[in-house]
């Protein structure tokens, strides 16, 4: 198809349809402009021919222009017409100098892209490019950073702190002032600002620095649960696990004791705890109900000083929990009081656990100025057992009764330079059927009996004399709702914001007889002898007018009884 004189010209072989033996027809390179007597007209090491079947320009040695020959995208695969072949933002030319494959936009598949590792100077050939357990495409997702095997510097590689739900981001996930790693080292969870659930911030916690007096004996029902708890609570203190009819047998006065089942089981360390909180009303019930009121604390109970945790159904770091419990305070039980020492220092205190409220009836809230450790005694006391009692006082309204109950609740900082640092309490004194009932006759409904609504708070001062709260605050008040707390029915509680603590007592006035006015008696007394007069006065009239009659005619006897 190329005439032999033009052929002459272009020097190619009149006699050839192939000249350069390129695969490429004469005629063809003729159309194309290539060269008819070389193989490879742009001197890129591939002939014309493989070059139009394999897209590329015969004419140019780079095509596309990305910097790879035409011969170097064949060999590699790579697209000649395109200078990403991938399309993952990284040219071919660049990803062969990067160690990517550009044929495959993600090279090690850790979803990130080639371009976006060259961005970033991750390595296109490992997932994980700074060896911290996440890869990569995943780093970018959670905002870390994939050069870093640590992006927040705590100590703790990304990849765990993921696994432990913390924030790879953050050196301190729950904010309390302690680092991931130092919270993990404690023994406390990074994950709560208050890893043992004491009221006190982990940042200003001092639990760790505090011993045990003594092992802590263990039951658990579930071994694949109690195992991996034991272990843990082990790693920070002294350990004993016996399996429960051991515990009752050989233990049961032991200082520290933990028990793991359901209270509802019947049997082993679960039928324990069901055994341990059956006058305690719904607690147990609660316990299986719900997570967050799966641990209970009795005190006292074998032992004055003994403290027994009851777990439910235990969690990861529930042993971090048991830990705080244990060390924070100590509490001693006897038939009329609880003592409690704070171990830890703190600026506030709650008493309302089962042996509180059952022992002494009352609630105590308190705040204090600053932190620091403490005792606090809260003591029910009966009138005999008060010095100076309430009856009799000035404080006292006319007619008032005073019921016999009083509470003493007496606070000591153990750091002498801590003596006045209670801002204020709120204290709930609660009250039966039995402390209304003044005749003794067994319940609180009769006259004579205490009505509960004219119940008010009085409190020891300084001096030894008796304040009704109510002269000096208003807030103060009784409460006459029905309440049932841990197995124990309540008429009410009466109530007080108070500035210090001391000693209380209670008292008001009587219920009235049916139909009484409420006039004191002896005006009542005046009337009825008043009244009787009349009637006596009444009778002689009567009496001297039925003489009279017989001396009068029937009209004026008629008209003498209408008068009448």
């Amino acid at each position: 198809g190329v005439p032999d004189p033009e052929e002459r010209a272009l020097l190619s072989d009149p006699r050839s349809i192939d000249t350069d033996l390129d695969g490429l027809p004469d005629l063809q390179e003729y159309e194309l402009g290539t060269n008819l007597t070389h193989w490879d007209t742009d001197g890129d090491g591939l002939g014309d021919g493989v070059e139009v079947d394999f897209g590329s320009d015969p004419r140019s040695p780079d095509t596309d222009g990305d910097g790879l020959s035409d011969l170097e995208e064949f060999l590699l695969g790579t697209d000649p017409n395109s200078e990403d072949t991938d399309q993952d933002g990284l040219s071919d030319y660049l990803e062969v100098g990067f160690g990517s494959d550009p044929t495959n936009p993600d090279t090690d598949g850790d979803s990130m892209f080639d371009g976006q590792e060259y961005e970033l100077g991750t390595d296109p050939l490992n997932a994980d490019s700074d060896s911290d357990g996440v890869d990569d495409g995943h780093e970018t997702l959670y905002g870390t950073d994939p050069t870093s095997g640590d992006s927040d510097g705590d100590g703790l590689s990304d990849g765990f702190e993921l696994s432990l739900l913390l924030s790879p981001l953050s050196n301190d996930t729950d904010g309390d002032g302690l680092s991931d790693s130092r919270e993990l080292e404690l023994g406390l969870n990074p994950k709560s600002t208050d890893s043992d659930g004491d009221g006190i911030p982990d940042g200003l916690d001092l639990d760790y620095l505090l011993e045990l007096e003594g092992e802590i004996v263990l039951a658990y029902d579930d071994p694949l649960r109690g195992e991996p708890f034991a272990s843990s609570l082990s790693g920070h203190a002294d350990v004993r696990v016996v399996d429960a009819d051991t515990l009752v047998a050989e233990h049961a006065g032991a200082r520290y004791i933990v028990l793991i089942g359901d209270p509802g089981s019947g049997s082993g360390a679960g039928g324990l705890i069901g055994d341990l909180l059956e006058d305690s009303g719904d607690v147990a019930d609660r316990m299986t109900d719900s997570i967050y009121e799966r641990i209970a604390v009795r005190y006292g109970v074998w032992n004055d000083t003994q403290t027994i945790v009851m777990i439910s159904q235990v969690h990861d770091t529930d042993w971090i929990r048991v830990l705080g419990i244990l060390k924070s305070m100590r509490m001693t039980v006897s038939d009329r009081g609880i003592l409690v020492d704070y171990l830890n220092p703190r600026a506030c205190f709650m008493l309302d656990q089962i042996d509180t409220m059952r022992t002494t009836d009352t609630f105590v809230w308190t705040k204090l100025s600053n932190m620091t450790t403490f005792s606090v005694q809260v003591e029910k006391l009966s009138d005999e057992d008060v010095e100076n009692s309430l009856k009799g006082s000035k404080a006292l309204n006319d007619n008032a009764v005073v019921m016999d109950k009083y509470i003493r609740i007496e606070f000591e900082a153990h750091d002498p330079n801590m003596s006045d640092v209670v801002e204020g309490s709120l204290i709930r004194i609660y009250y039966t059927a039995a402390d209304l009932d003044m005749n003794g006759d067994g319940d609180a409904d009769d006259p004579g009996d205490l009505n509960e609504t004219t119940l008010q708070m009085f409190l020891m001062g300084e001096d030894g004399s008796w304040v009704r709260l109510s002269d000096i605050t208003d807030s103060t008040g009784v409460n006459t709702t029905d309440i049932e707390l841990f197995g124990k029915r309540y008429e009410g509680y009466v109530w007080a914001n108070v500035s210090g603590l001391s000693l209380f007592g209670i008292a008001g006035l009587m219920d009235e007889a049916p139909g009484d006015t409420g006039i004191p008696w002896l005006l009542v007394l005046i009337a009825t002898m008043a009244a009787i007069l009349l009637i006596a006065i009444a009778i002689m009239v009567r009496k001297r007018n039925a003489r009279s009659d017989h001396d009068v005619g029937p009209q004026r006897r008629l008209r003498r009884l209408r008068e009448e």
